[in-house]
């Protein structure tokens, strides 16, 4: 298909080329919206972040973007969550802007809705914004079956996961051999942490230290204790009975590294 036969394709070539150099349209979008996102009369940052809760605080989230145009709002959504990102979309200038803008952990493609295609079941969550009225078959219902079938069977493998999950913190709160633990009401401070040579999920005290999603830390690995850095994928509080790991063995975070 030509894509200059598509809805707006140059007005949307010129448009993103303007995005991409102009400070006055990133100052209106903050103004306007509360963040830039390059947005098209779309929607503010209290909306974007209502996708947050629907992304797995864990390792390896994939998330993808139909119709991203220049990706940040996917680099927002990175930002907070350590996802990786991937988007499409029938605009030369805007993929090219995003694969500048975000080369990691990223993959931005062009491409069209209904043509373009990935393997099965590769996205834990599926995201469309000012975009469904480009796609010819969406009366047919082509969109929805093929996003479901991306993202079908991740989703249950997360559920699945989830449900595993509280199985053994329930099971490790009543078979607590931990002296304290039904006398101890102290909270603690836990953050989830992979390395870049893994994908396991690790814990860590983070005492007193203000860590979100996403932050690269400084922590002790091994029985030397190597000092190793590692990104942030989840933060919880937790009561001594269901922390994820013993307290008293627990290492913690030596500390948050700078962007």
């Amino acid at each position: 298909m030509d894509k200059k036969e598509l809805l707006f394709y140059d007005a949307y070539e010129a448009f993103y080329a303007m995005a991409k150099t102009s400070r006055a349209f990133r100052a209106f979008c903050r103004d306007a919206f509360g963040a830039d996102f390059s947005q098209d009369g779309f929607s503010n940052i209290e909306q974007i972040n209502m996708i947050l809760p629907y992304i797995p605080r864990r390792a390896d989230v994939h998330v993808l973007d139909i119709g991203c145009g220049n990706g940040k709002m996917l680099g927002y959504l990175q930002e907070r969550t350590a996802c990786y990102i991937h988007g499409f979309d029938y605009s030369e200038e805007a993929i090219r802007t995003a694969q500048m803008l975000y080369p990691e952990h990223a993959d931005f493609r062009e491409g069209i809705i209904g043509e373009i295609a990935y393997p099965e079941e590769s996205f834990d969550v599926i995201t469309s914004m000012d975009t469904m009225y480009f796609a010819k078959d969406t009366h047919e219902g082509i969109i929805d079956e093929e996003t479901f079938r991306l993202a079908q069977k991740r989703a249950e493998e997360q559920e699945t996961r989830q449900k595993e999950q509280e199985e053994r913190r329930c099971e490790r709160a009543s078979i607590s051999t931990d002296p304290l633990a039904e006398t101890d009401k102290a909270v603690y401070n836990f953050c989830s942490v992979f390395f870049q040579s893994t994908r396991q999920p690790y814990s860590y005290l983070t005492g007193d230290l203000d860590i979100k999603i996403g932050d690269k830390v400084l922590v002790p690995v091994g029985s030397d204790g190597k000092e190793v850095i590692a990104t942030v994928v989840s933060t919880s509080q937790h009561m001594r009975i269901t922390a994820p790991y013993p307290v008293d063995k627990a290492r913690k975070v030596i500390k948050k590294l700078d962007d």
